[in-house]
């Protein structure tokens, strides 16, 4: 049995357990990207003031409109945009699609950058400005993950350690996050995970391997079906013991009518100098199904 979120009275309902089963979605449930990073360098590493080579995919499901870049922030500088062109041996530009993907390296040279921490936002980014897709709903996925280039001090970025996560941007909408605020070390069976949402009119949830296309949650983590009202509201739980290393960790933020997600593989408790990481912002069109 599942239940849509279509609207923010949905979604409270949903947290409360008080909303009825609607029909079930298709194996496809609804407008949004994903951007997956395979070799991400974990904070509190520092990297060579130098080129780095990172492996990414964007996907995109029921995507009504082309995805034309990615592009990197240092916080909220833009400071490397990839076009999606198929020219010079970029990628072209994936979607319209029901299910499509493309996987790149991509390079950034790191040596112009300041010695510290830096908060790093990726963005694969689809606009309205597309002709072919005029009055398409803008939108882009946002992270919080953090790299030390040199030296992990000074902290340019201003978070407090740990600080991690992502999620979700839309035109008119603002952002719908994650934040993942216990220690990477900490992303392991048994270990204590604390998060939050970014708005106060969202729901948070916590969830182990779940398959949202194929309407598989996985394992919720938590009361309520893994999810708890007043998503900004600071959470800690403990991951399950009987839980994997390599298992799949997804923090869902969602306020009835978007969502975000910010998702990791679990460790064995050591720390990793570089590890993946998963971004999803979800539209509302079809919607994010959860229990």
């Amino acid at each position: 049995m599942t239940r849509r979120l279509p609207a923010v009275l949905g979604g409270l309902l949903l947290a409360l357990g008080l909303l009825g089963p609607v029909q079930a979605a298709t194996p496809n449930v609804g407008q949004h990207v994903h951007v997956e990073v395979a070799s991400h360098p974990a904070d509190g590493f520092p990297i060579p003031k130098a080129p780095w080579t990172f492996q990414v995919t964007v996907r995109l499901h029921d995507f009504p409109a082309k995805v034309q870049s990615i592009r990197i922030d240092d916080y909220s500088t833009t400071r490397a945009t990839l076009k999606f062109d198929g020219q010079g041996g970029r990628p072209a530009a994936p979607g319209p699609c029901v299910d499509c993907a493309i996987t790149f390296p991509w390079t950034i040279d790191f040596g112009a950058w300041k010695t510290g921490r830096h908060e790093l936002r990726w963005h694969a980014q689809s606009s309205d400005s597309d002709p072919a897709t005029a009055g398409t709903q803008r939108q882009f996925t946002t992270s919080r993950a953090h790299v030390c280039i040199g030296s992990c001090s000074p902290n340019l970025s201003g978070r407090a350690t740990p600080f991690n996560g992502g999620g979700s941007w839309y035109t008119g909408v603002d952002y719908s996050t994650l934040y993942m605020l216990s220690a990477e070390t900490q992303i392991r069976p048994g270990g204590t995970l604390v998060f939050r949402g970014q708005q106060s009119d969202m729901i948070a949830c916590a969830y182990l391997n779940p398959n949202f296309h194929a309407l598989d949650h996985g394992i919720p983590l938590g009361p309520n079906n893994g999810c708890y009202p007043k998503g900004s509201a600071k959470r800690t739980l403990v991951i399950p013991a009987s839980a994997q290393v390599g298992d799949m960790l997804v923090l869902v933020a969602h306020d009835g009518f978007n969502a975000g997600v910010f998702q990791m593989r679990l460790g064995d408790g050591s720390p990793r100098p570089v590890t993946f990481y998963g971004f999803q912002s979800w539209w509302a069109k079809g919607g994010l199904v959860i229990p």
